[in-house]
């Protein structure tokens, strides 16, 4: 399955390598499958405090992605597993399985996750187009800039996942942070790529406000403004 959006200021000559991809089917559905193994639904579990009853706990799902090599990391978004009593990844044996996520602060906005287990039945994607290293790479920064043709999976969960095409909309830029927001409705956690596989930014949800960030951002804690106010003069 293919979901396709009109591309503003999309010049194929710039974009050659995307406008291939996305015009031929195997190609196509090569890249598909072999995002799909970089790639694992998650869900984050908060059980109801008293007078709640317990038996009926809230989750809330999402992906992670390996990310890089030696080791390979696996990343989400940090606010789906902030607070979490129990996380817990899915490898496509029918299970769920516990792991332990890693914030290096309570507002980070990108978490790791250790103790991910990964099917072992998954056989490689011959001819993998993206590349012989497990893990995704980050793109370049420079790479990610307005109405940049992007590539992302949705439906992880489902039978089949579907890559969605999609585009960077706009960058929203804040006293203390920079965001940006693409025109897919993606799970928190999901990374867009681009053609080579390259991760340009990950789907964050925080509340009722979904953006992107690029994968930089690991490992690193939104700044908070300060509302301290300066030193008064003191008294004679």
């Amino acid at each position: 399955m293919v979901k396709t959006v009109p591309f503003e200021h999309f010049n194929v000559n710039r974009h050659q390598r995307f406008a291939e991809l996305v015009s031929n089917a195997h190609q196509f559905d090569t890249f598909r499958r072999s995002l799909v193994q970089r790639m694992i639904p998650i869900r984050a579990r908060f059980d109801p405090k008293p007078p709640l009853d317990p038996r009926f706990p809230k989750y809330l799902h999402g992906v992670a992605f390996a990310l890089g090599n030696s080791p390979t990391r696996w990343v989400t978004a940090g606010p789906l597993v902030k607070g979490a009593d129990r996380i817990e990844s899915h490898n496509g044996d029918g299970d769920w399985y516990e792991v332990i996520a890693r914030l290096p602060c309570p507002d980070a906005e990108l978490a790791t996750l250790d103790q991910v287990r990964r099917d072992k039945a998954t056989k490689r994607v011959r001819k993998d187009p993206i590349g012989p290293d497990f893990g995704l790479n980050a793109a370049a920064p420079q790479d990610v800039k307005p109405h940049r043709p992007l590539l992302a999976l949705s439906n992880l969960e489902g039978t089949a996942a579907v890559l969605d095409v999609g585009r960077i909309d706009s960058v929203e830029k804040e006293a203390n942070s920079t965001v940006w927001i693409s025109n897919l409705k993606l799970a928190p956690g999901t990374p867009l790529v681009n053609a080579e596989g390259a991760v340009l930014l990950v789907r964050i949800k925080r509340g009722t406000r979904s953006y992107e960030l690029p994968p930089s951002a690991l490992d690193s804690c939104p700044e908070k403004p300060s509302d301290e106010n300066p030193d008064e003069p003191k008294g004679p």
